[in-house]
């Protein structure tokens, strides 16, 4: 699919890419996915949904979240949400041969508190419009670096790198499924285009997202359907057929309970807005 949350383009001066997003709704849904850089999530106001390692998290107003390099996650915006994004080059992790796990205790509440700070900081700067603002950004990026390393890091050991390899495949098959879900993708089919058997894929799929097979592919062709639905005048059938359900019932049902309300009603409130 070739989406921009797959393929981060850092800033070649402060080695990051940071950007804030406010959600009304429950349509900002990013699927499953995975990508080279690592990436922290700080929720400033309302909730942010995670599936990660197998999991289903809600982050909370006020905490943050590191999500390691090719860790496959998915998230969803609850309303009234605001959340920091901030993506860092795995170079330095990598370098140092360690997993980030942060962890919010007692024990730990005040280094949390200082990642969380200098997140901020390096948001704002990051706004400012200022000549030479780079250089502060930069510093304050290699500040945080540092800072997690000394306060959250541990070195891999042998299952760390198992987990790597894991992710690997689980990667390589989350590719395949994200380039044939529009075309009827079986499970069956999945297992002869991975060369994987098909109670290998469900059972290591669900272990490594927390989704089964389907429940993923019908993620992706919701992602799809309210792009279509935002942007196109076609009939919530034609919308249905094109972005993978077997028909517009299915889309209906699944609409509905990922989202809340109608697929109808969803666009009749985007219409409203404009």
């Amino acid at each position: 699919m070739n989406e921009e949350y797959e393929n981060v383009q850092l800033d070649n001066e402060t080695d990051s890419y940071i950007f804030k997003f406010y959600s009304k709704d429950a349509s900002r849904i990013i699927p499953m996915h995975l990508h080279k850089e690592v990436e922290i999530l700080y929720c400033i106001k309302g909730n942010l949904k995670i599936w990660i390692n197998g999991k289903n998290l809600v982050l909370s107003a006020g905490e943050i979240f590191f999500i390691n390099s090719s860790v496959p996650h998915a998230t969803q915006s609850i309303r009234d949400s605001e959340v920091i994004v901030l993506y860092l080059s795995d170079n330095v992790f990598t370098k140092e041969n360690v997993l980030i796990n942060f962890v919010n205790s007692s024990e730990t509440y005040r280094v949390y508190i200082e990642t969380v700070q200098l997140v901020e900081q390096i948001y704002c700067i990051s706004e400012k419009k200022e000549r030479f603002k780079k250089y502060l950004q930069k510093s304050l990026v290699l500040k945080l670096e540092y800072h997690i390393l000394k306060e959250f890091s541990n070195i891999i050991g042998d299952k760390g790198t198992k987990q790597l390899i894991q992710n690997e495949k689980i990667g390589k098959i989350l590719d395949i499924i994200q380039n044939n879900f529009q075309n009827n993708l079986s499970l069956e089919k999945l297992s002869e285009l991975s060369g994987y058997s098909m109670h290998y894929l469900s059972r290591k799929f669900h272990k490594s997202t927390g989704m089964t097979f389907y429940e993923y592919k019908k993620s992706l062709c919701l992602e799809m359907a309210l792009k279509m639905i935002e942007a196109t005048n076609l009939s919530l059938e034609e919308i249905a057929l094109k972005s993978g359900f077997p028909n517009e019932k299915s889309m209906r049902i699944y609409f509905k309970k990922i989202m809340g309300i109608n697929p109808q009603y969803y666009r009749m409130s985007k219409n409203d807005r404009k």
